[in-house]
């Protein structure tokens, strides 16, 4: 019986403490973009003061991007400002993101890998949110035309970056079948958005 109030007085506390603190966020930057294509010269960095009006930014922007720290990694939430959520809510980090390359006809691959994995947020799943590669800067700026994903089984994901698209191939996988991952469509010559 000693036992049974000791565990309930100082030991389940201490992991309700100890989960709060793996799980904490701690906000490094937030920006706003009016356009879904905006660049970065055009974004309007928001003060820190008041993180509780994260979410009544969303009528003033269309796409928000929260930095933010936490379990002594640097994450990057970005997304369209309808499916914009804080805090987000990760219950478990999963990394299934062997490695990332950008690729091009005429260059040699650049890993991208911890970018990606800084994009994709703790669960990996780009925070279950339509997302464009093009909104990550080294990628924007970048010259490539694809992007190579691969996961721990060495399946290959591709998207083509000038449209946002999958490239389906006899060699490589679904990533929103198997990966869940939603690519947001988005004008270029040629190509309608959704």
């Amino acid at each position: 019986m000693f036992s049974l109030m000791w565990m309930s007085t100082c030991w389940l506390p201490l992991v309700y403490t100890i989960r709060r603190y793996i799980n904490h966020k701690d906000v490094i930057s937030i920006v706003g973009y009016k356009d879904t294509e905006t660049t970065e010269s055009q974004s309007t960095l928001i003060s820190l003061t008041n993180l509780g009006v994260i979410n009544d930014l969303k009528n003033d922007y269309t796409r928000m991007r929260v930095t933010f720290n936490m379990n002594n990694e640097t994450f990057v939430y970005c997304a369209l400002s309808q499916e914009f959520g804080w805090p987000v809510e990760e219950s478990f980090e999963h990394s299934w993101i062997q490695k990332a390359y950008l690729t091009n006809k005429t260059l040699s691959p650049i890993d991208v890998t911890d970018i990606i994995n800084m994009y994709a947020g703790p669960e990996r799943n780009f925070y279950n949110s339509m997302f464009d590669f093009n909104w990550i800067p080294e990628i924007a700026n970048s010259s490539a035309t694809q992007l190579d994903i691969y996961d721990h089984n060495n399946f290959c994901y591709k998207v083509n970056l000038t449209t946002n698209t999958e490239i389906n191939d006899d060699n490589s996988q679904s990533i929103a079948l198997v990966c869940g991952i939603k690519l947001f469509c988005r004008s270029s010559d040629g190509f309608e958005t959704m």
